[in-house]
């Protein structure tokens, strides 16, 4: 059998044998291997030994450098190898031919003592050190996190259970504030008394975090959605930093995205999600959704600060977040989604001012620009958080302050596309990655093709009507846009960041489409999402007189919970493979039992997309073009060999 992903151990045979088909009745002659990687954290001469009972041998980097010919006594045998600090080939053999088997596999540099391998220096996959350090330290951390992962669902229990007390609370805390402040235990006045308004924040960021990510990620170890796009994207960050790409994915009108920014943050959460999730492609949906609900936090109190009102921060995160077409792709691995989740943060950032010094205007368009590198038509967003960053600016430094942070706008893009300029010199610039742009521009140029602006605003409202309505019908939706779009912009006028990622995403975006001469898809507007909702509930509240936005935005939430359930239920019916559980469950058995295959098929319909195997070869099995057999998942996960 070939041996466990662990290191080799008697326990390590122990624990096969009990799981395997035979563990009845183990048999008392058999061989076992292991095959990986080590990781060697200083170079020098290190010391490797087996003590063993019957014969093991031990090769390092294609040089045998143990050679154990035991005879039931136990005896060690070692042997000394110089390497260098890194990742370096092992292979472990060990036979038994009766009796009580034992199996010990040690190491040490220099002349220090021996000691047992420790298992986390072993990998069956080729990786980065720094990874195989980073999955040891989470999986340390492991506990911690769990225990954390409770606090937050804790808290949002409490935020559900004792709010009506805790907002009680506060205001009787703010009329004492309001009459001279709360008196400390000397009987002084407090010069800056507790942040309650602060507290209230966090706790609903936490409220959201949790109320909104479960949604995305029930259920989804059993109809995680893995087509074509999530096998090529989820293979590619299972590999090594370095063997990524310096481009984005391929985009569905030919060329690709222009930067890395996707496959960077994909490999990111793969090497977190690790521990918890094995490699398997669903690990990445959840870390994909963990990043949207921690923006749908992030974007909630941006809106809170700047309308100061909770409801319609409230009511506008929850419009966001259960649009039945967005819900459903949540914790799918795809790029367009991660390009709308990067605009929804650089919203979130414009809206709260967070621009104060050049290191946070940085970080924004660093934000704004890596949105753009997952997905193309996010450009709509980006350029409109650059001009709410200038326009921020000219207001309260003047043109040649903003002047300057127009330059570090164009330095900071220049230098997130040094990974593209990198590719395109490889390539003897010999490719576009958006070649299907510099098409459609040319034609309108030299007049084969017409600007038009009807057709891109219908094909605009009809996206909204996709991604937003749903199986929902609005009529004449086109005409409410454009009347929330003047309420909103002669309420707010003075407003300029809020207006510019709310009103000018979507204007860009219809003048942009105009000249796009190439076919049309709704999702290209996913990351205008919360621009035309943010739009929407401001333009209710624009309706009334300021006295009564209170009551209006308290209403509106109130509506937009009653209508969340349905648009829930709505979300569950798209974006689904329910037989991804037992590609899952199989591949798992399969992977125990240690039989040698040639290839994996199923006895059920897949998308003509889905690769079976690759769920196998994510946990860490491997075909064998040599097997005689063929491993066959049925409906209910179990496997069959033909």
């Amino acid at each position: 059998m070939v041996f466990p992903t662990t290191q080799p151990s008697t326990t390590a045979i122990d624990a096969a044998w009990r799981q395997g088909p035979l563990a009845r009745d183990p048999p008392s002659t058999f061989s076992v291997t292991w095959l990986g990687w080590i990781l060697v954290p200083r170079g020098g001469a290190w010391t490797f030994a087996t003590t063993t009972d019957y014969r093991s041998s031990v090769s390092v980097d294609n040089t045998w450098v143990v050679d154990n010919r035991g005879s039931h006594r136990a005896p060690r045998a070692s042997g000394t190898i110089d390497l260098g600090a890194g990742i370096h080939p092992i292979f472990v053999e060990f036979s038994q031919t009766g009796g009580a088997y034992q199996l010990e596999l040690s190491w040490a540099r220099g002349g220090a003592p021996l000691a047992p391998v420790p298992a986390w220096v072993l990998t069956s996959q080729r990786v980065a050190a720094p990874r195989i350090v980073l999955a040891h330290v989470l999986a340390g951390a492991a506990p911690v996190a769990r225990w954390l992962w409770l606090g937050i669902a804790a808290a949002a229990g409490v935020t559900l259970v004792a709010g009506p007390l805790v907002f009680a609370l506060g205001r009787e805390l703010v009329r004492g504030w309001g009459s001279g402040g709360l008196l400390n235990r000397d009987g002084g006045t407090l010069t800056h008394p507790i942040g309650l308004g602060e507290m209230r924040r966090v706790m609903a960021m936490g409220l959201v975090f949790v109320g909104t990510l479960v949604p995305r990620v029930w259920g989804i170890e059993q109809h995680f959605w893995m087509q074509g796009d999530q096998t090529r994207d989820w293979g590619i960050a299972l590999g090594p930093f370095t063997h990524l790409p310096l481009i984005g994915p391929p985009t569905g009108v030919g060329g690709y995205t222009i930067g890395p920014a996707f496959y960077w943050i994909l490999w990111g959460i793969r090497v977190l999600v690790e521990p918890w999730f094995h490699n398997l492609p669903h690990g990445g949906g959840v870390g994909q959704a963990v990043l949207d609900s921690g923006a749908d936090a992030l974007l909630l109190v941006a809106i809170w600060r700047r309308t100061r009102s909770f409801p319609i921060a409230f009511a506008t995160i929850v419009l966001v977040a259960t649009a039945p077409f967005d819900l459903s792709l949540a914790a799918v691995i795809w790029n367009p989604v991660m390009g709308a989740i990067l605009a929804k943060v650089a919203t979130a950032l414009v809206l709260l001012d967070w621009n104060d010094t050049p290191w946070r205007t940085g970080a924004t368009v660093c934000v704004a620009w890596a949105a753009v590198q997952c997905h193309t038509p996010t450009i709509f967003v980006a350029v409109s958080v650059f001009v709410a960053l200038v326009a921020r600016w000219v207001q309260i430094a003047g043109w040649k302050t903003a002047a300057r942070r127009t330059l570090l706008i164009g330095a900071v893009v220049a230098t997130l596309q040094i990974p593209y300029v990198v590719h395109q010199w490889s390539a003897r610039f010999s490719e576009s990655g958006l070649g299907a742009v510099g098409v459609s521009l040319s034609r309108i140029a030299n007049g084969t093709a017409p600007i038009e602006m009807g057709p891109s605003a219908t094909a605009y409202a009809a996206a909204v009507q996709h991604i937003e309505a749903g199986g929902w019908h609005v009529p004449a939706l086109p005409v409410w846009l454009v009347v929330g779009a003047l309420l909103t912009g002669f309420r707010f006028r003075r407003d300029l960041p809020l207006l510019s990622v709310t009103l000018l995403p979507q204007a860009a975006a219809v003048v942009g489409f105009a000249f796009w001469v190439g076919g049309f898809n709704e999702y290209y507007c996913l990351s205008l999402m919360p621009a035309v909702v943010l739009t929407a509930v401001l333009a209710v509240v624009a309706l009334w007189p300021p006295r009564a936005s209170a009551a209006v935005g308290f209403a509106a939430m109130v509506a937009v919970l009653g209508i969340a359930p349905a648009r829930l239920r709505s979300a569950e019916t798209m974006g689904r493979m329910p037989e991804y559980g037992a590609l899952v469950k199989g591949s798992l058995t399969l992977l125990e039992s240690r039989e040698r295959v040639r290839d994996i098929a199923t006895d059920f319909p897949l998308p003509s997309t889905t690769d079976p195997a690759f769920v196998y070869s994510s946990l860490g099995g491997h075909l064998d073009e040599r097997a005689s057999q063929i491993a066959v998942i049925r409906p209910d996960g179990s496997v069959v060999y033909r």
